[in-house]
């Protein structure tokens, strides 16, 4: 950083410098050229009587060589109307004008291998053309006697500027050594605040900045502590159970009907451990997607809703039949945009709530509609509801809610809320019209 630092002060200040010298080049050249038209005004006035003397000795074609005060840096002609050579400078050719004869102003040519800066005017008569060059290369002369100066001047200032600028910088960050070697210090598991007693205000918003990013690690740490710990205890219980059972099936002399009923537990022991993982494995994937932006953009699609819900209606189809219950679907929308898995997993563990709170031989709807540019997939059903005050909880993770007496893990609707997270969606909750709870998740 302070490479990157000292490496721009200095190419800013050759770039000033590149501008001071390409704008003293300009200047320089506009008075040369304003010396240069002067010079060209003045024999336009003087050399009127050496005109006329070539004209009283019968228009001579001859050239009259006219030295004077600008012959050794300066070179001029004038020529007649028709052409003709009337006067020059000794260092001036006489076989070809110094530039095109007839347009007027400034040029730059090439006489004799040599660049020539040349302007043309008529004399105040306008009957001449009078035409005076100077030698580029003399006027280089002068930026180079400027440029060596500034070049060397430019080079020190950029090198003073360049390590004041790195000692500058290193002062100002000097205080971020202790927080340095403090976390430098520290375990794994310490995530309290860097200090920021004696920062400069410009590095305070950093510091703070690092101290809001370990308190939402510190967060996010502690949730994951609580989920293990829950998940831990959840699934100690059908695991005793099985313990349980595993033992009572192995006392001898059992009799068949205690035997058949012992199988039986551990089966649905098995069942109530497995519907767990199921549901730990599925709230860890949603979960990813929720915090993997990119994830779920690789796993976006249609989705087409009409052959989900005939899949999901399979799955809680046993569990319907067994409580009489009537599941009716109403889709108004008929695909969706958005991960399948995802999808797939909030709408199952919709059904399976819903199914689960209907009473019995109950009724149960599911449905779809087009909201602005948005869609609302729902879900009620004739069961109990939840009080206004649960309903804020039952999204938490391993939440059952209050006299709710039916086994499960407390992960159905959490992973809902997940899943509609990872979409951009928003869950609203109601009563139904049949009297239980109406649930709407509408998708941007």
């Amino acid at each position: 950083m302070l490479s990157l630092v000292g490496v721009v002060c200095v190419s800013a200040w050759v770039a000033g410098a590149v501008a001071i010298y390409t704008v003293v080049q300009r200047q320089d050249a506009m008075l040369f050229d304003a010396r240069l038209e002067d010079l060209a005004q003045t024999l336009a006035v003087f050399a009127d009587h050496e005109i006329r003397e070539v004209a009283r000795e019968g228009d001579s074609l001859d050239p009259v060589d006219q030295d004077g005060p600008a012959s050794l840096r300066y070179r001029y002609q004038i020529w007649s109307q028709d052409g003709r050579l009337l006067v020059s400078s000794p260092n001036a050719p006489r076989d070809q004008p110094l530039a095109p004869l007839g347009p007027l102003g400034w040029t730059t040519r090439t006489v004799a291998g040599q660049s020539l800066r040349v302007i043309a005017l008529r004399e105040p008569a306008g009957t001449n053309l009078i035409q005076v060059a100077e030698p580029i290369s003399l006027r280089l002369n002068l930026a180079d006697v400027f440029g060596g100066p500034l070049a060397i001047g430019v080079g020190v200032s950029a090198t003073a500027l360049g390590l004041l600028a790195s000692a500058l910088l290193r002062l100002a960050l000097s205080p971020l050594q202790p927080a340095a070697r403090h976390l430098a210090r520290r375990g794994p598991a310490d995530l309290s605040p860097l200090p920021m007693d004696g920062l400069p205000a410009e590095l305070t918003p950093v510091v703070g900045g690092i101290n809001q990013l370990m308190r939402r690690v510190e967060a996010a740490l502690r949730s994951e502590r609580s989920f293990t710990a829950a998940a831990a205890h959840e699934l100690r219980s059908p695991l005793a159970a099985l313990h349980a059972q595993a033992q009572l099936l192995l006392r001898t002399g059992m009799a068949e009907p205690a035997r058949r009923q012992a199988l039986l537990s551990l089966q649905d022991g098995v069942d109530q451990a497995a519907h767990l993982v199921t549901q730990l494995l599925d709230l860890a994937r949603t979960d990813s997607l929720a915090s993997d932006p990119l994830g779920l953009s690789r796993e976006r699609g249609q989705v087409d809703l009409g052959s989900l819900f005939e899949r999901l209606l399979d799955d809680v189809g046993a569990e319907a039949t067994q409580r009489r219950l009537r599941i009716t679907t109403l889709l108004g929308v008929e695909a969706i945009q958005g991960s399948e898995f995802g999808l797939r997993a909030m709408l199952r563990n919709l059904l399976h709530n819903a199914v689960a709170h209907a009473r019995e031989g109950g009724e149960v709807v599911v449905g779809s509609r087009a909201e602005g540019s948005g869609t609302v997939v729902w879900v009620e059903d004739d069961g109990a509801g939840v009080p206004v005050d649960e309903q804020p909880r039952i999204f938490e993770r391993f939440y059952r809610g209050q006299g709710v007496e039916r086994q499960g893990c407390g992960l159905g609707l959490s992973i809902v809320k997940s899943v509609a997270d990872a979409h951009g969606a928003t869950i609203r909750l109601s009563t139904s019209p049949l009297g239980g709870l109406h649930l709407e998740l509408h998708f941007p």
